[in-house]
């Protein structure tokens, strides 16, 4: 539940996939709102399994993902546990080795990871119920608009978009001087989506606070992002292709059937996901610095 695109599709995709499998959802938390007070934590049944969310936040760089990873793990060991595709990233090996003992002391734990490098690292310090697996936004395929390259096109127009946060990577030579105007995720968004997105945040942080869901968050939340990932899909579509630093500008890119430049991340996530899985797709590239 925060203005990440990438993180929405991953949400969507996850829900497509629940809903084509029949499964039945019985609670959904996000990480602002899943109660303070372990009193409070949900009742489970041993037969109901936790799906954790997938994405790239499996580390020591998104702490607050990583404590309520940790919290789940330790309150519920009696349940099965998923964590969705990830890939992982440890800048301090000792927090790695640290995780790994709270991790692989859970009974039921299986883990899905987006490249090798997760995979065989999760086997060797975690545990070996670990499986290679895509992103969860690759379910939405086929449920989207796709470009249409027609003969006699005009002028091409060239999305840039160009991760600005703690993992910002420099553009590789062969770009340097031809980049226009890059854009993130925040300026493809509005104020209106800004100020939505911290309203129900705040909502679930009060019911993170009083241990039930006094507001309709989840309701309110998929709403929202339902429009907005609508709107920004047309808006994308408006280029001819996209040059991106951002995985899920990738991944949409794909799903949108657009010609699709992928650049890397600050700690490879993105070269290793492209080499295990989207080179193979149609008009999409990677180009490292």
């Amino acid at each position: 539940m925060h203005l990440n695109v990438g993180d929405i599709l991953i949400l969507k995709g996850t829900e497509a996939f629940f809903k084509d499998r029949k499964y039945d959802v019985v609670g959904r938390y996000s990480t602002f709102g899943f109660p303070e007070q372990a009193a409070h934590f949900p009742k489970l049944s041993r037969d109901t399994t936790i799906i954790l969310h997938g994405g790239g936040n499996f580390g020591d760089i998104y702490l607050s993902h990583q404590v309520l990873r940790r919290k789940v793990v330790e309150h519920y060991p009696d349940n099965r546990i998923v964590i969705f595709p990830q890939t992982m990233f440890f800048g301090d090996q000792a927090e790695l080795r640290r995780t790994a003992d709270v991790f692989s002391g859970h009974r039921d734990l299986h883990f899905l990871a987006r490249d090798q490098k997760t995979y065989d690292i999760f086997r060797r310090e975690f545990t070996n119920t670990v499986e290679m697996c895509p992103d969860m936004a690759h379910f939405l395929w086929r449920s989207f608009p796709t470009k249409s390259y027609g003969a006699g096109a005009g002028i091409s127009k060239t999305l840039w978009m160009l991760r600005r946060d703690v993992e910002q990577s420099e553009i590789p030579e062969r770009f340097r001087g031809e980049v226009d105007q890059p854009v993130d995720w925040a300026d493809l968004c509005r104020k209106p989506d800004r100020v939505a997105t911290r309203l129900i945040m705040r909502s679930d942080q009060i019911n993170a606070r009083i241990g039930r869901k006094l507001f309709p968050t989840d309701i309110a939340w998929y709403r929202f992002t339902d429009a907005l990932v609508a709107r920004l899909n047309r808006q994308i579509l408006q280029h001819d292709r996209i040059v991106t630093s951002r995985m899920h500008g990738h991944i949409l890119g794909c799903l949108l059937g657009m010609k699709t430049t992928l650049l890397d991340n600050s700690y490879g996530k993105n070269s290793t996901y492209y080499q295990a899985w989207t080179n193979r797709v149609e008009n999409c590239d990677l180009v490292v610095a």
